[in-house]
């Protein structure tokens, strides 16, 4: 098994595993605050945007962040609300086809991210709900530290 087919792999696992039972606006700031807080402890600056239902819950821009940062929350959550899973995952899957998500998917670069650091907020038997969206690291990075918080939230 190749690199990329065991990241699709882990991808998909975290996808299956960080579900939640009810998803409301406390769980909304609950984690954004806690994404805010690990980032911190870190000494990160992150942007966050959480929305359920495209309905903003929350949204937070640390102090070093940039505008642009918000923009490209809203790209990552285009990709998760388009694609129902995580940006890592969509951008994965076209890097395992030997393409990109612009190109496999005819997306628009002004609205959509090739990039990871989107999640899908997926309540049991209700499927994608929402978006969880991480910018101002690296791709990569904002995806876990999304992955870390749910992880630490859902008890999992």
């Amino acid at each position: 098994m190749s690199e990329v087919q065991e990241r699709m792999q882990m991808l998909a696992g975290q996808e299956n595993t960080l579900v939640f039972p009810k998803f409301d606006q406390e769980d909304a700031v609950a984690i954004g605050l806690k994404l805010f807080e690990k980032a911190k402890a870190e000494g990160k600056n992150i942007a966050v945007h959480i929305s359920l239902n495209r309905r903003d819950m929350f949204h937070l821009s640390m102090d070093g962040c940039a505008p642009d940062n918000d923009v490209w929350l809203r790209k990552k959550e285009n990709m998760v609300y388009r694609f129902l899973k995580s940006s890592f995952s969509t951008v994965t899957f076209c890097e395992m086809m030997g393409t990109d998500v612009f190109g496999f998917y005819a997306l628009d670069p002004d609205s959509y991210a090739g990039a990871g650091g989107g999640f899908p907020i997926t309540v049991e038997g209700a499927g994608c709900v929402g978006a969880i969206c991480c910018g101002g690291m690296m791709p990569h990075e904002d995806h876990q530290i999304i992955v870390d918080v749910l992880k630490e939230y859902l008890n999992k």
